[in-house]
């Protein structure tokens, strides 16, 4: 199997789940449709020569992202923090001001309505939300904001931004350097656009063990080097690499000035190989920990639920 990032040879397989949920964040309406639901596998591997992780049983067309999709997390206090600081950051050392502002994969748009209309929001900025999941009216703050029900591409924009934001969608990309170079060129790499990026460590995954957050959706998973790596390939320069939200996701900052490629952010590489392999024998003892759990109980005549039915339930 080739890298889906380098499309080198040196890969190797560390997980696997059969007969996963397509989808984790999909609000369905019955029981049957719930035990209904597509379902794909787990071929999780890890590209030794540029440090990507990615799922190679990924079938693209199991995905769907319409109106019944939801992941949004802005109903939790601290989030809401979390994104009250990265606005923070934008409007203040990012300098995203008086700027025209692209969301893209913006969701339910929650992040670019506080960023363009919010208190504490970028001053004089106007901006476009993009997303196929998106629900609600087009326009807001007499039309400085507006939404699309459309992916950012060429096709689709009549305009030049000067600043793209992409939150936790990049991860959901089988090709993220084929959509990198796809942003760049329906933004229309104009000298002074500059790219700001989320998305999860899988450092942190597997340092803190999390058998959680891997799943069907999620197909790319970046360190630090990797994403660096993306985006080099994409002809985009990274200035900075932030690990945030006590670091469960790293924030990319970006920009299209080739000069800058000689000056971007020093890559450490973390030995990914220990990572891995502690992380295959938590998830190994945690499977027995639980089967014997349930084993045990069922044996006992005894109804088990599990309590939440968020992400994390769905996947466990």
């Amino acid at each position: 199997m080739k890298c889906k990032l380098c499309g080198g040879g040196n890969v190797v397989n560390f997980l696997e789940r059969k007969n996963v949920p397509f989808m984790q964040n999909l609000i369905v309406k019955t029981e049957s449709a719930a035990r209904g639901v597509a379902r794909g596998d787990l071929f999780i591997c890890y590209c030794a020569g540029c440090d990507f992780v990615f799922n190679g049983a990924f079938d693209p067309d199991l995905t769907f992202y319409g109106g019944e999709y939801d992941n949004n997390q802005t109903h939790s206090n601290c989030f809401n923090d979390y994104i009250g600081d990265i606005i923070d950051r934008l409007t203040g050392v990012g300098g995203v001001n008086n700027s025209f502002v692209v969301e893209v994969g913006c969701g339910k748009g929650d992040f670019i309505k506080k960023l363009i209309g919010g208190g504490g929001g970028a001053a004089g900025c106007r901006g476009m939300g993009f997303d196929t999941t998106y629900e609600g009216d087009l326009s807001f703050f007499d039309g400085a904001l507006k939404f699309k029900k459309k992916y950012f591409s060429k096709e689709n924009v009549d305009f030049t931004p000067d600043v793209i934001v992409c939150r936790h969608v990049i991860e959901h990309i089988e090709k993220p350097v084929e959509f990198l170079k796809s942003i760049k060129e329906a933004a229309g790499c104009g000298p002074a656009l500059i790219y700001f990026f989320e998305t999860p460590r899988i450092e942190w995954i597997l340092e803190k063990k999390v058998i959680f957050d891997f799943f069907y959706e999620h197909c790319s998973y970046f360190s630090e080097t990797s994403i660096g790596n993306a985006f080099e390939s994409a002809g985009i320069a990274v200035d900075k690499i932030r690990a945030v939200f006590e670091e469960q996701y790293m924030w990319v900052e970006a920009s299209s000035k080739p000069d800058k490629f000689k000056n971007g952010p020093e890559k450490i590489r973390r030995n990914m190989n220990v990572l891995i392999e502690e992380y295959r024998a938590a998830e190994f003892s945690f499977r027995r920990k639980c089967e014997d759990l349930l084993c045990g109980l069922s044996a006992g005549g005894a109804k088990t639920a599990v309590w939440g039915a968020g992400a994390k339930g769905v996947t466990f």
